[in-house]
């Protein structure tokens, strides 16, 4: 009942997605035809009303991406758990979308490139559409990474809630919220940045992390 409610509300979100993509892609092969100003946008018009097979497979993995519905090797992995009879479904009450929420953070990572490059090679294929986009994100991603690292040696940052009653009563005087980063002077969730937000708490890990063990792949890791 709680999935089939908020289905229903990503429906906005997943339908904008698709025609994003469809318009992205449309206009993307006029250009490449050459065309520009008018000639570029009746083409793309054109086009979308009869999108091609490869269109259709772009945009609706766009769109399920958008509202986290896409499936994962995870979401497959959690699946199979909630398949174990009587136990499983109390173990991994929830399946798809946290993997597929994993799943995105990991792509803004640079292992998330590697990846794309890793399923390409294995596939014999190569999609330049993918791999752009995979080593847009990795990019974009690592440099919000060393922003996080930056926000936690500035004590900007902070991660989990403190498990000493010492340190929970100090941050409760700081007015400290858990996996936050202070902005003007307030605490605040950086969750609404989407897969940024995620990067920049893990940024600070890896600052406090290695702040601890002094190497940077035991920070790393």
């Amino acid at each position: 009942t709680v999935f089939r409610a908020l289905g229903s509300t990503d429906q906005p979100f997943y339908y904008g997605a698709l025609s994003r993509s469809l318009m992205d892609q449309a206009l993307a092969a006029g250009k490449t035809k050459g065309l520009k100003g008018q000639a570029l946008k009746e083409f793309a018009e054109t086009l979308i009303k009869s999108p091609t097979e490869e269109m259709l497979r772009y945009g609706t993995a766009d769109a399920a991406t958008a509202v986290f519905q896409n499936e994962t090797y995870l979401g497959r992995a959690a699946k199979a758990i909630q398949n174990i009879p009587i136990v499983g479904e109390i173990i991994v009450p929830f399946g798809r979308t946290p993997s597929a929420v994993a799943t995105q953070i990991l792509k803004y990572t640079p292992a998330g490139t590697a990846a794309e490059i890793i399923s390409q090679i294995h596939a014999g294929k190569f999609d330049q559409r993918l791999f752009s986009e995979a080593v847009g994100r990795g990019l974009t991603g690592t440099g919000v990474l060393a922003i996080g690292y930056e926000l936690y040696k500035k004590g900007l940052v902070s991660l989990d809630r403190p498990k000493t009653e010492r340190e929970q009563k100090l941050w409760e005087l700081e007015g400290r919220k858990a996996n936050s980063i202070k902005i003007g002077g307030k605490w605040r969730s950086p969750i609404v940045l989407g897969p940024a937000g995620n990067l920049l708490l893990i940024g600070g890990h890896f600052g406090k992390a290695l702040e601890k063990s002094g190497s940077p792949s035991e920070a790393l890791s």
